[in-house]
């Protein structure tokens, strides 16, 4: 992140960096942007440097929001989109709390209203792989 003139470490922790798979539609739109020459940043500012953080959510995030007509919301609250929709694609809580940097309790107490009924879901799962073994079995 780039802020106030300083570039900041993108390490969540001295340990790791966060890194987060993209989907293949993400990253079919990521190949379609041209290159430009004048610096290797995907998303450059205007003049090819780094996009400040806080001029980019007062001069392009919130002005965004408010033409799509979309209440404000922090650009840190995506999180919380990409975690409702790993949860309703069947991410399994244990990856989606190593992705988002955080414990599977945390994901479970903040986003555990999302799952599916657990007997419903359990056995939906369990009868599929019983389905795919027969099917690998008769082969």
């Amino acid at each position: 992140m780039f802020t106030q003139g300083v570039l900041k470490d993108c390490r969540k922790s001295s340990r790791q960096r966060r890194r987060v798979p993209l989907r293949q539609r993400v990253v079919d739109a990521l190949r379609a942007v041209p290159p430009r020459l004048d610096t290797p940043l995907v998303f450059p500012a205007a003049r090819g440097g780094y996009i400040d953080g806080e001029k980019f959510r007062y001069r392009q995030w919130t002005p965004a929001l408010r033409a799509a007509g979309i209440e404000h919301r922090r650009v840190y609250d995506c999180r919380h989109t990409f975690a409702s929709w790993a949860i309703a694609g069947g991410v399994q809580l244990f990856y989606l709390a190593r992705i988002m940097g955080t414990s599977v309790q945390q994901i479970d107490q903040t986003y555990g209203h999302l799952l599916p009924d657990s007997e419903t879901y359990l056995r939906g799962v369990l009868d599929a792989y019983d389905q795919a073994s027969v099917g690998s079995a008769a082969r």
